[in-house]
């Protein structure tokens, strides 16, 4: 039987500001969402964990321009679990940024963009994210994240 397919991805947060740090997808037109704002992450790898493919993906796709390396994913822990329309299920981890954007290179994709819960409910997400951040800016508010 064929493994569920699986993934994992980052909510930076901005506890001060209210907002979180998504990216923006390249345009390409092959590729699901081209240009859409989406959630960093990626697939889990075989024999990987959701927390390792979380540290993978933000090393692959963040640059740590204080560091001058890879961007190393510490302090994190798990948000939700989310199944998305496709069937993909994605464990969702979050943790607070102490950085700003111009310490960090986004290395996949256009841009780096931070959202607030207004500005998100604007704009449609890819995969269907809208319902994560629905969830997470009252939690954020709450003081559960």
């Amino acid at each position: 039987m064929a493994e569920t397919p699986r993934g994992a991805g980052v909510l930076f947060y901005d506890r001060e500001r209210e907002r979180v740090l998504l990216y923006r997808r390249d345009s390409t037109p092959s590729i699901p969402f081209p240009g859409y704002l989406d959630i960093l992450g990626g697939h889990t790898e075989p024999g990987e964990t959701p927390e390792e493919t979380a540290v993978r993906e933000i090393a692959e796709e963040l640059e740590d321009l204080r560091r001058g390396g890879p961007f190393i994913l510490t302090a994190h822990r798990l948000f939700t679990v989310y199944t998305d329309a496709r069937g993909v299920t994605d464990s969702v981890f979050c943790t607070e940024a102490d950085f700003t954007l111009a310490d960090v290179r986004l290395k996949e994709g256009q841009e780096l963009v931070w959202v607030t819960e207004a500005e998100a409910r604007a704009t449609p997400l890819a995969f269907g994210y809208n319902a994560i951040l629905d969830e997470f800016f009252p939690a954020l508010r709450a003081g559960k994240v």
